[in-house]
Order: C-alpha cells, then sequence, then structure tokens
C-alpha cells in the first residue's frame, strides 16, 4: 500500500513547506525534479537563495512573510529562473502552516507550472493589444471614476500624445481646452449606471479653433459577476460628413424655393393658357358644326383638334404639378360607380364617334352600386385611360367594364382595339415623360397621362395592370381594394355609336 509520502511525490504540482525563517523543510518529487535538483537533501534546511537570484527569493520571501504576518492564504504569480536557465511562471497558492495549538509555524506551498499557457496567452493578448491599436476610430476604455485604462493609436494622436502611459491614469478634465468634459462624462457615467449600450453624436473643440463632431458608441465593461466596472467606447470623425449634410440641407432649402416659384409660375402661365384655348375649342368646335364649306370646315377641324391638344396639355401638366406637390387633398366619399362610369363615356363620346369607333359599358352584376374612394382621383384615372384608348384606336371600339375578383377588389377595365404596345415598352410607360410611341406617327402627347394615372392609383392604394400586343390592342385595369360599400345587384351592358342615342343590348 502507498504511503502518503508517495502519493505527495507523484503529484503534478510543486508541494514544499517552510518554517517562519523561510527555511526549507520539506518538498516532494515534482519540485525537486522540476527545478532539476538530484535528492530532496540538496533543498531541505536551506532557503530560497541556494537555488534562486537574490531578486527572485526576495520576492519569494515577503509573499512568505506576508502569509506569515495576514494568516490568509495567498495566491499570486511567481517568475523564476530554472536550471535551463529559462524563465518558468507558476501559479502559487500559499497558506499558514499551523501546529496543534493553532500557531503558525511557517507556510505550505502549492505552485504549478502555468508557464506555457501563460506564453500563449501573452500572445494572444499581443495580437489582440496590435488590433486594437490598429483599428479605424478613436477607441478607449476607462474605470467607473473615469480614469482611462488604455486607448488605440488614434486616441493617442487625438490627445497629441506618444505613449499610452501618458494617457493611462488621467480623466477628461486633465485635458482642457479641446474636450467638453462636461457632455463627454455625462454620457459615460449613464452608460456604467444603467448599463446599457449609448449610440450619439459628441462635439469636440478642435485645438486650431473651430469644432468636430463624432459618431460615439459607448458601452459598459462588466466584470466576471456581471458588475459594471468600466466603460468602453469608440468614435468616428464625421465632422466633413456633418459639414457636406449642412451644405446638402442648404443647397436641398434653395432648391425647394426655387421649384416652388418655378411651380407657381408653370400653374399661373397654365391657367392663363388653359381659359382662352378651352374658350378657343368651344367656339371652332361650334363654327366646325356650322361650316359647310369642305375645305374650310378641313380647317377649322385641324385648329379644333390643336387647341384640344393644348387644353388637355395645361390640364395633364397641372395635374402632375399638384400631384407631385400633394395638392390634391384625398377626400374619402361615397361614389356611385356607375354614374362615375357614364359620365366620363359621355365626355369622351363626341371623339369617339367622330373616328366611327364604338364605345362599350359593361358592369357586372357583382359590382356595387356605390364604393369609398377619392372621386377626383378616379375620375382623372378613367379619363386619361379612356382618353389614351381612343386617341390610339383608329377603327373598332373601345369599352369600359367593371368587376369584382375573387380577392373582392373592384376591376375597372378599360380595352381597345388600337395600334397596341410593344413588349419592351410596358414596363416604362408609366414613367413622366416616356411615350410608347413616337409623335412623327401622328398620335402627339407628352407622355403624362400615363403617369398621372400611375400616381393618383398609388394615392388609392391601388394598382394598374397592363397588356398588350401590337396591332392586337391594349387593356388596363386598375384594381382598388377594399372599398366596396355593397352589391349593385344589376347587369348593365350598354353601347354607343352615336352622341346623341343611347342603344341597349
Amino acid at each position: 500500500m502507498m504511503s502518503l509520502e508517495d502519493i505527495i511525490d507523484q503529484l503534478p504540482v510543486n508541494i514544499y513547506w517552510k518554517n517562519k525563517e523561510g527555511v526549507i523543510l520539506g518538498c516532494n518529487q515534482t519540485m525537486i525534479e522540476s527545478f532539476g535538483l538530484s535528492s530532496k537533501e540538496i533543498c531541505i534546511n536551506k532557503t530560497d537563495y541556494a537555488f534562486l537570484c537574490s531578486e527572485e527569493a526576495e520576492k519569494i520571501q515577503q509573499l512568505d512573510q506576508e502569509v506569515i504576518r495576514t494568516g490568509k492564504t495567498i495566491v499570486a504569480e511567481e517568475v523564476v529562473k530554472m536550471s535551463s536557465n529559462n524563465k518558468a511562471v507558476f501559479l502559487s497558492i500559499k497558506k499558514p502552516l499551523k501546529n496543534q495549538e493553532g500557531e503558525i509555524t511557517g507556510i505550505l506551498g502549492c505552485s504549478v507550472d502555468i508557464t506555457e499557457s501563460k506564453r500563449t496567452q501573452l500572445n494572444e493578448l499581443q495580437v489582440l493589444n496590435t488590433i486594437i491599436s490598429l483599428m479605424p476610430g478613436n477607441v478607449y476604455w476607462i474605470d467607473r471614476q473615469g480614469h482611462y485604462l488604455g486607448c488605440n493609436d488614434n486616441e493617442l494622436y487625438f490627445f497629441g500624445i506618444s505613449s499610452k502611459e501618458d494617457l493611462i491614469g488621467k480623466r477628461n478634465t486633465d485635458f482642457q481646452g479641446f474636450l467638453i468634459s462636461e457632455i463627454l462624462n455625462l454620457v459615460n457615467k449613464k452608460v456604467m449606471e444603467t448599463g446599457q449600450n449609448i449610440t450619439l453624436e459628441e462635439p469636440a473643440l478642435l485645438k486650431g479653433g473651430g469644432m468636430a463632431t463624432y459618431l460615439t458608441n459607448k458601452g459598459p465593461i462588466k466584470n466576471e459577476y456581471g458588475e459594471v466596472v468600466g466603460m468602453v467606447g469608440i468614435s468616428f470623425d464625421i465632422t466633413e460628413r456633418k459639414q457636406h449634410e449642412s451644405e446638402l440641407k442648404k443647397l436641398k432649402e434653395e432648391a425647394d424655393r426655387a421649384s416652388k416659384i418655378k411651380t407657381e409660375f408653370i400653374k399661373s402661365m397654365q391657367h392663363d393658357i388653359q381659359t382662352p384655348a378651352a374658350g378657343l375649342y368651344q367656339a371652332l368646335s361650334r363654327m366646325k358644326e356650322c361650316e359647310t364649306d369642305p375645305q374650310s370646315k378641313s380647317y377649322l377641324e385641324m385648329l379644333s383638334r390643336m387647341s384640344l391638344q393644348l387644353v388637355n396639355l395645361c390640364r395633364n401638366f397641372m395635374d402632375t404639378t399638384d400631384a407631385e406637390l400633394g395638392e390634391h387633398p384625398f377626400m374619402l366619399k361615397e361614389i356611385n360607380i356607375r354614374q362615375l362610369a357614364s359620365a366620363v363615356l359621355d365626355l369622351h363620346k363626341y371623339t369617339a364617334f367622330n373616328k366611327g369607333l364604338t364605345l362599350y359599358l359593361s358592369i357586372s352584376e357583382k359590382a356595387p352600386l356605390c364604393i369609398i374612394s377619392d372621386e377626383m382621383r378616379l375620375q382623372r384615372i378613367l379619363m386619361n385611360l379612356l382618353g389614351n384608348a381612343i386617341k390610339f384606336t383608329q377603327e373598332g371600339s373601345v369599352s369600359l367594364s367593371i368587376d369584382v375578383d375573387d380577392n373582392n377588389c373592384l376591376c375597372v377595365t378599360v380595352k381597345d382595339t388600337g395600334i397596341g404596345i410593344a413588349a419592351d415598352k410596358l414596363n416604362s410607360i408609366f414613367e413622366k415623360y416616356i411615350r410608347a410611341v413616337n409623335e412623327k406617327d401622328g398620335y402627339p402627347g407628352f407622355g403624362l397621362g400615363l403617369y398621372i394615372v400611375n400616381k393618383f392609383a398609388r394615392d388609392l392604394k391601388a394598382s394598374v395592370d397592363v397588356s398588350s400586343r401590337i396591332g392586337g390592342g391594349t387593356s388596363f385595369t386598375l384594381r382598388l381594394p377594399h372599398c366596396i360599400t355593397g352589391s349593385g345587384g344589376v347587369i348593365v351592358s350598354e353601347f354607343f355609336n352615336s352622341p346623341f342615342l343611347l342603344s341597349t343590348g
């Protein structure tokens, strides 16, 4: 059976005990082997000065005497030179050695060689320190009292000092002239009191005069018990960006003022042009109806078309300007959709019949009598869709149909048998000033009608779908969600082939 001494000898740590004078009274075999000694007898009844240099031995003796003086167990790191002349680091636990009467007679020690793990730890710390030193921005950390504990190279440059030792232990109040301490300290205190991260913009006075602005994130430093023991911060100089933002803000304000002046001028000009143009169109239309001479009638027809084009241009420009400025108030009300559809068709009958087109109105029994929507926007959408359909259709028909889909959305479809739209143009026709057909092909316009349709549809939280093919006509469907107040229950199917007569089929 192994004795206690044999067991102690085989323990993988250095075990030793000394008297109050520091004389070694005993040790285990592991300690002998650690120091490269041949036997226990070589070190027993000797002090540490016999094996170590005086500086190392003195530090060990001081720690031993502290244990004897206080009667407390102490844990500390001890650095000694081994027989190979290499430095070794030991984690030592020392406690008082007492006799049966409880009197302290020496110390009992246990030391673990942590040289390799310490070296690894130091390497990792060196890598971490290098990373922090080279990090962009200013990195720094302080204790609860506001004393600096460390920083990166950029922070040293900010303070104008060359060594971290010149910063460690100092506080913001020690750097007068460019730090606004009262602001910084309040934020630091809040971070450490709440234990929460804070991101904010902090001001600083430049050494050469002027102000700087830093975007800063600060967070608490906690110990192993979760207690806040300090704070770490990282700050980025955003002074130049703030100046750019200020300049852009001024430029935007100037642009807004210029745009407002331009808009007011355009609206004034539109009104001044539209009013006489509308009167001219009405007068020419009456003269054309009364004229019997074919050549004169042709001239009046041309002048009438030109004046109508001018009226429509002014109306579209006004709608576009008001839509972009948000000057059309949004007013939800109950609208009789059947009456609105008939009224819009009435406004287009004359133009359609002059081209020999047939207009159709179709309303499903599922369609409601009334809906809740914005009447102005809905009317302008239908006006523009029907106007385009008639404009780009030379023969055949244009239809307006109203139904309800499976998602309970009101579907208003305008379909024509016109020239159609090329597939590669369908994705861009709703953009401002974009036209699917060249003006030289005999279809004048300014590319504003469908832009207004799309803008007003978005205002109504609606969508506009389009399908078309060259030579095969075009179909636009407006889908209005959640606006139905009840079913009409009546099927309407009408067609119009005269501006004055109504035929029901």
